[in-house]
């Protein structure tokens, strides 16, 4: 949680390989070459240290969000979570789904902290289906044409 070794995009570069290859998802390596790709893409993109300063005090100060997921009665709800994830237990996300009603958990064996390609096509096979259900014009009964 350091900050970057020196200035500009070559350091926030490595620096960001450097975070992501620890809390990254050992089950689905990346060589570094792949993380630099990556990680340049999103610097590139957009390159906002103070951003990620704000979500972590923000992260930290809050009180009372747990108390707060019992009132999500009628949201349909998957939580998804990485088992290998290092930064945040999966005892967390086992939290959360018994906070929420009728919320189902699904856990991601090898997953870290981060979305590397094999962990985003295992979400979709569990977004798909959720998001299919969810949805009154996907879940509804199809009736044939008279």
């Amino acid at each position: 949680m350091s900050r970057p070794a020196g200035k500009g995009l070559d350091a926030a570069i490595d620096h960001s390989v450097r975070v992501f290859k620890a809390i990254g998802s050992p089950g689905f390596p990346m060589r570094d070459a792949e993380w630099r790709d990556l990680v340049g893409a999103a610097a590139r993109r957009s390159l906002h240290p103070v951003g990620i300063m704000r979500q972590m005090v923000a992260v930290l100060a809050d009180r009372n969000r747990a108390d707060e997921l019992a009132g999500l009665k009628t949201i349909p709800t998957l939580v998804v979570h990485g088992k290998a994830d290092p930064l945040v237990p999966f005892a967390c996300a086992e939290d959360t789904a018994r906070r929420i009603p009728g919320a189902h958990l699904a856990g991601i064996d090898g997953m870290g902290h981060d979305l590397p390609p094999g962990v985003v096509e295992r979400l979709l096979a569990l977004l798909i289906p959720h998001l299919d259900a969810a949805n009154p014009t996907t879940s509804a009964p199809k009736h044939e044409p008279s």
